[in-house]
């Protein structure tokens, strides 16, 4: 019986909450099918989340709860936290306001059975945008991004371009414990957990996407992030930097992490064109590392890409 534990870290999340871990604990084939344990961490909550989690742990003993630091994290910090207290085959993370279809679990449990245990693997799906009080918003998460479930999902693509929402996204131990082989210093400075976390099992190609929507993700005024956090103006090139910043710091993190006699040749290629262009120092110098190999990824990016990094990275 596979062993599957759900980390969600909370902050001042009473409002939701209860609907969440509901959602989780009464999933299919729970108990038959696979050992199901939650593993929360709150982060310093002032409202009555924590009551809410003592309630949860009583009434099923499968809820765990951390102890309270004693301040916060963040919910990068808390949610690695989290995966280093763990102790299981597969690591689901939950925001603490969504609602999960019932059949969420299994359903990864069969995608997982597509990618190799050995590796660092994930899985993902779509999500349903609902409105604070759960009510269908008639699109998905992918939908209101113009993201298509037909699309080439290489590793350059994960690049710049994050895909993943940790709401609806797990990873086996093999990524765990390739994750925590950064110090913590280097775990605080990542885009996101689960950004980094896609990318690193992308660069094994070895990230499985479901093409369906499996949790309803609640769209609010206190989410810390939402389906529409990335609806910048294209010129807002201040922005789109410290994003390229921030995507080229995973890069080089996950670079100094990976087994390279496991990364596909053409993966181990595009990231290391991605280090090269990432430690050229003028325009002249971008654009030869750029166009060093046109196929890796001179080609991948867009027009807008090009320029923005050639001229202002």
């Amino acid at each position: 019986m596979k062993k599957i534990t759900v980390v969600l870290s909370t902050y001042n999340g009473e409002k939701y909450l209860g609907e969440q871990l509901d959602s989780i604990l009464c999933q299919k084939g729970a108990q038959v099918r696979y050992s199901l344990k939650v593993l929360c961490r709150d982060d310093g909550s002032k409202d009555k989340t924590r009551d809410i989690l003592t309630h949860y742990s009583v009434k099923y003993p499968n809820v765990n709860i951390a102890k309270n630091s004693g301040k916060s994290l963040g919910v990068r910090k808390s949610f690695f936290s989290l995966l280093a207290e763990a102790q299981s085959d597969y690591y689901f993370f939950s925001d603490q306001d969504d609602v999960w279809h019932l059949n969420k679990i299994q359903t990864f449990l069969d995608a997982f059975e597509e990618t190799r245990e050995d590796l660092p693997a994930g899985v993902y799906s779509d999500l349903d945008l609902v409105d604070a009080k759960n009510r269908p918003l008639g699109k998905s998460m992918m939908e209101s991004n113009g993201w298509s479930y037909s699309e080439k999902r290489d590793f350059i693509l994960f690049f710049f371009k994050t895909r993943v929402t940790g709401a609806s996204f797990a990873i086996n131990e093999a990524a765990k414990l390739q994750i925590l082989k950064l110090s913590a210093n280097d775990l605080a400075q990542v885009g996101m957990h689960d950004s980094i976390l896609a990318l690193l099992a992308r660069a094994y190609n070895n990230l499985k996407f479901v093409p369906t929507s499996l949790v309803n993700y609640r769209q609010h005024g206190n989410n810390v992030l939402g389906a529409f956090a990335e609806g910048h103006s294209v010129f807002d090139v201040k922005v789109r930097i410290k994003r390229y910043r921030t995507f080229f710091n995973d890069l080089s993190l996950v670079n100094s992490i990976v087994s390279t006699k496991d990364l596909p040749n053409r993966n181990q290629a595009a990231l290391q064109a991605a280090i090269n262009f990432n430690g050229a120092i003028d325009f002249w110098n971008k654009l030869r590392a750029m166009f060093k190999d046109k196929k890796i990824l001179w080609n991948e990016i867009t027009s807008k890409q090009k320029l923005l990094l050639l001229l202002f990275y």
